[in-house]
């Protein structure tokens, strides 16, 4: 998250992290609250909040580990976005993945079966569960609002996560199933 502020600064855009330590509470590992107030204020202050998977309290465990995609899946409702941005380190969701040989451009609930029978985690550790875990779960999130589309790109070389920003659609995008069929490139 660090690494997407500091492009965003270098890119001019006035960001400002949220973690969900200091916006959420989770109960047995599901994000159950959220308080809003505090994005909508850095958006009509002309700042851009950015939120990240991170550390949560949570009234049973004491403590868990919600994912980015639990973060925008508990801000949603609240915030009715347009689109979603996340940028990691993978160019995209791959068809073929580990050999990363073809990049899907776009899926649907639909056309996962399809486009990305070979879906997984990661290459290495991740608590949050991996692609498979994040596309299932923003797969779910376009099916309840479908005029959302989620972009998942890596913001590694430089001018992409600026390019996001200004509109384009970098790596996967992910859409409700009336959209077009999917695409690979």
């Amino acid at each position: 998250n660090q690494l997407v502020l500091e492009a965003l600064a270098e890119a001019g855009v006035p960001a400002i992290a949220f973690p969900p330590s200091a916006t959420m509470l989770a109960r047995d590992g599901k994000a159950v609250w959220v308080e809003v107030r505090p994005l909508i204020a850095a958006l009509m202050h002309g700042l851009v909040p950015v939120v990240q998977g991170d550390v949560a309290f949570d009234t049973r465990r004491g403590g868990t580990i919600l994912s980015t995609e639990d973060v925008f899946t508990a801000l949603a409702p609240r915030l009715g976005p347009g689109r979603i941005l996340l940028a990691g380190i993978e160019e995209g969701v791959w068809a073929d993945f580990p050999r990363c040989s073809r990049l899907i451009e776009a899926l649907t609930p639909a056309s996962l079966p399809q486009e990305a029978p070979f879906l997984s985690g990661s290459r290495g550790i991740d608590v949050t569960g991996g692609m498979r875990d994040k596309v299932l779960s923003m797969l779910q999130l376009v099916s309840v609002y479908p005029a959302l589309t989620v972009s998942i790109f890596s913001a590694v070389q430089p001018g992409v996560l600026q390019a996001a920003l200004l509109g384009e659609s970098p790596g996967t995008t992910l859409q409700a199933d009336s959209s077009p069929s999917s695409l690979t490139r």
